[in-house]
């Protein structure tokens, strides 16, 4: 072959090079669809590709705020019982579908049919005390009472524990603080014996127990197992299981430029009755930050990238319907998914804000806080007001308990979950009231008659995501996340050390200065990022984006193998809690009952697991 042909050859290859990448950039930033809808954007110029957001966007977002429009929400969500599975569930989908669609959003209602739970019509649930000669001295309703001029709605059930089998026992009666393994340990080191009694977590009367297990009842609390004159309890329980269908609400803005890059916002709609601040405080936010942004579009604002709103149903029986959602479309969200902002209770007080999150979206979800005016200091922010003295407010490692659980521990997409909690009367992030018929439309009016709270949360979260789609560069605390793990490194390798072989040890900090190397490398990378560049720009984010599932372990955490996040999965101890390594503390948690080799073999080998995946995260870094 001559010269002539080579470089005819050569010539060809590139122009074929250039035409590829052309069309990655023109197929990949104009059309895309994601798992439940399909969608599509006008294309999206390259001269557009490197286009920053405008600032002045967040001053206008919070102008758009309005409190009249969130309490004509808020009385409609609250406006009947609001149960997983029953017809008054279906209307408040489809409210919210209509709303979303009135919005300028498009909108749509994925069905699943699920097994449920529910007390059997006919029969009562209850518990009674039960004296020496078997008479019943006192008996639980199983309505609640109503309170002065207030009425039953018909949809109204009786009170239950969705999923308990039913039947009928009469036992002794033992008091275990929350519950947690360690309070059954220190149950056992006072000898008190659970086999066949009836177990009660905060609170009860029966000896007098630690202070520690004491709480804020105007009583004397006892361990149990025998009562006052050798009362005894008995319980009664008539549940049936039947599936059901449930309705998750699906809305969405795409986006402008990278339509298959997702923020995602999460409200669950259904409720034990009425659900005042669980979840309607949390759902009249999701939906007043849907109509903020559906504001923004109609001034010509279009987010860089896609934006969904997601109102989940049966919430409170397991997570039941985001986990349908996020097992069906699991494989988009791991590679795809940027965040995942939860709001549950998003107003239970009125005191102080309290984030539980993944360092990652640490810093994005104090920067909004600086831009938003707090609702009970003039003059000052609302991150202001939350840190006070601190030189930064303080935050939780996330647990589950709410719709952010399979995002981050299965998905491994990066999750907060934020509310406003406590208050004169209750200093606590749930109300007195939760869970109960008493949790009504008056429960919010109470804590924030003037739904300014609730205003400044919906403006944090709705700058918070507005952050996360319009940012050029995605503003995720990488550094961060690399120093909460060294701290979680740190308290994992004092409590095995001893027990593990010292070259498991040396393992994992060989993986964490890998990975504080490749942060390093990273940040320098992002200093010098060239601007206007899209694809470096591009690849850059997305080596952010793939930091959270680096952590995933398609095996499981131990005996919990439904959950893939290797650091934050809940622990197993506290399901509400977090912890650094909860797979590794399980594993300590066995061992310390059961300290056998074979128990030692399984910490060092899920010590080789974070190992690996401490090295993974490094090479996703650096890559």
């Amino acid at each position: 072959m001559s010269f002539r042909n080579h470089k005819g050859i050569g010539v060809a290859a590139l122009v074929a090079v250039l035409l590829f990448v052309l069309g990655i950039l023109i197929g990949f930033f104009s059309t895309t669809t994601y798992g439940p809808d399909s969608g599509s954007c006008p294309g999206a110029g390259l001269q557009q590709l490197t286009r920053e957001a405008d600032p002045g966007t967040t001053d206008t977002l919070l102008t758009f705020i309005d409190a009249q429009h969130m309490a004509k929400v808020y009385r409609e969500l609250t406006s009947k019982p609001r149960l997983a599975g029953t017809d008054s569930q279906r209307e408040s989908a489809d409210y919210v579908h209509n709303l979303f669609q009135e919005y300028g959003l498009t909108s749509q209602i994925d069905t699943y049919d699920v097994f449920l739970s529910y007390p059997i019509k006919g029969h009562n649930n209850f518990a009674a005390v039960i004296s020496e000669s078997g008479t019943i001295e006192y008996r639980t309703l199983s309505l609640e009472e109503l309170t002065r001029d207030d009425t039953r709605h018909p949809d109204e059930i009786q009170a239950f524990n969705a999923f308990s089998p039913s039947g009928d026992i009469t036992a002794e009666l033992v008091y275990a603080n929350y519950g947690r393994a360690e309070d059954f340990d220190k149950l056992w080191e006072l000898g008190v014996n659970c086999s066949g009694k009836i177990v009660i977590v905060r609170e009860m009367e029966a000896e007098e127990v630690l202070p520690e297990w004491r709480g804020n009842l105007n009583i004397t609390y006892r361990v149990g197992p025998t009562l006052r004159n050798n009362r005894k309890i008995r319980l009664v329980v008539e549940n049936e299981n039947r599936t059901v269908p449930i309705h998750n609400v699906i809305g969405k803005i795409t986006g402008a430029i990278e339509p298959d890059r997702y923020v995602i916002f999460g409200n669950h709609r259904d409720a034990w009755v009425y659900g005042g601040t669980d979840p309607a405080s949390g759902g009249t936010v999701l939906m007043e930050i849907a109509r903020i942004f559906g504001k923004l579009l109609e001034t010509g604002w279009r987010p860089r990238r896609t934006i969904l709103f997601c109102s989940w149903d049966a919430e409170e029986y397991g997570l039941v319907g985001s986990y349908e959602w996020v097992e069906e479309n699991l494989k988009w969200l791991t590679s795809n998914a940027v965040a995942y902002l939860n709001i549950d209770s998003a107003v239970s007080g009125n005191k102080s804000l309290l984030l539980q999150t993944v360092p990652l979206l640490q810093q994005v979800f104090f920067d909004a806080t600086k831009q938003v005016p707090d609702p009970h200091v003039s003059g000052q922010s609302a991150y202001d007001v939350w840190r006070g003295q601190l030189d930064k407010p303080r935050t939780e490692r996330v647990g589950s308990g709410s719709d952010h659980t399979p995002f981050v521990a299965n998905a491994g997409v990066p999750s907060f979950y934020a509310t406003f909690a406590s208050a004169d009367d209750w200093n606590s992030s749930i109300t007195p009231l939760y869970h109960t018929r008493y949790e009504t439309t008056n429960t919010l009016l109470t804590i924030d008659p003037g739904y300014k709270i609730s205003g400044a949360m919906a403006g944090i979260l709705a700058e918070t995501g507005r952050r996360l789609t319009d940012s050029l560069v995605l503003p995720l605390g990488v550094r961060d996340y690399a120093e909460d793990l060294r701290a979680s490194v740190d308290s994992l390798n004092f409590s095995v050390s001893g027990i593990v072989e010292e070259k498991y040890i040396k393992g994992v900090l060989k993986g964490t200065e890998a990975l504080f190397e490749a942060v390093d490398k990273f940040e320098k990378e992002k200093e010098n990022l060239d601007l206007q560049n899209p694809l470096a720009i591009r690849n850059l984010n997305d080596k952010m984006m793939a930091l959270e599932g680096a952590f995933l372990d398609v095996n499981g955490i131990p005996y919990r193998q439904h959950y893939k996040h290797l650091l934050h999965t809940p622990s197993a101890t506290n399901h509400y809690g977090g912890q650094g390594f909860p797979g590794a503390e399980d594993l300590l948690f066995r061992w310390k009952h059961n300290s056998t080799r074979s128990a030692v073999r399984e910490l060092e080998g899920h010590l080789s697991v974070i190992a690996h995946a401490l090295f993974s995260a490094a090479k996703v870094l650096v890559c």
